[in-house]
């Protein structure tokens, strides 16, 4: 019942959008981001991220087992929360590609510590919902399919990386050796 949930809110979205293409225009009005200096299908699964939810409230009466579609606000995975009547949770990625046949990677940034523990806050599925797209025109994508993931089997590599602001790196405790070629004496 919960795939048949999500297909019924996922539907109404992928009908509309495969009508309606989402331009650069109608992503700037809709999703209203910091102004983003390309559009590509990045941008077409953010709109789609941010757009579900409304297509979840669209369709609630039709809905047999999902009772809450909520959007995770902050950055990185997942993207949205959802839950059903008897309390379960499932953990939504949503992505866009126009190549799904080709091998490029394809990054989840996992913030850890703070951000993780406030979005994944129970157990729960983990499923990744990939549109299809097609960019008919310069910057005018449509959605010409989808599919739901599961992750639980899906194979990783795990690029570590560290994170910090200038303040943090430059501390003086920090530095083990400095030359400054300019200061005067």
């Amino acid at each position: 019942m919960l795939l048949e949930d999500i297909r019924t809110i996922v539907n109404g979205f992928s009908i509309e959008y495969n009508r309606t293409p989402i331009t650069f225009n109608l992503y700037k009005e809709l999703v209203k981001p910091p102004k983003p200096k390309s559009f590509r299908n990045n941008e077409v699964g953010i709109f789609a991220d941010k757009m579900i939810p409304s297509f979840f409230e669209k369709n609630k009466i039709k809905l047999k087992i999902v009772n809450s579609f909520e959007r995770l606000r902050l950055m990185g995975y997942p993207d949205e929360r959802i839950a059903d009547k008897y309390g379960r949770v499932t953990y939504l990625e949503v992505k866009a590609t126009s190549r799904r046949d080709v091998g490029s990677p394809r990054d989840f940034f996992f913030f850890p510590l703070t951000n993780s523990k406030k979005k994944i806050t129970e157990d729960g599925h983990h499923l990744l919902l990939c549109f299809d797209t097609l960019e008919r025109k310069e910057k005018e994508f449509i959605i010409t399919g989808w599919c739901l993931i599961d992750l639980f089997g899906i194979k990783v590599s795990m690029k570590p990386e560290f994170n910090t602001d200038n303040l943090e790196l430059y501390r003086k405790e920090n530095i083990l050796l400095e030359v400054n070629l300019n200061r005067k004496k």
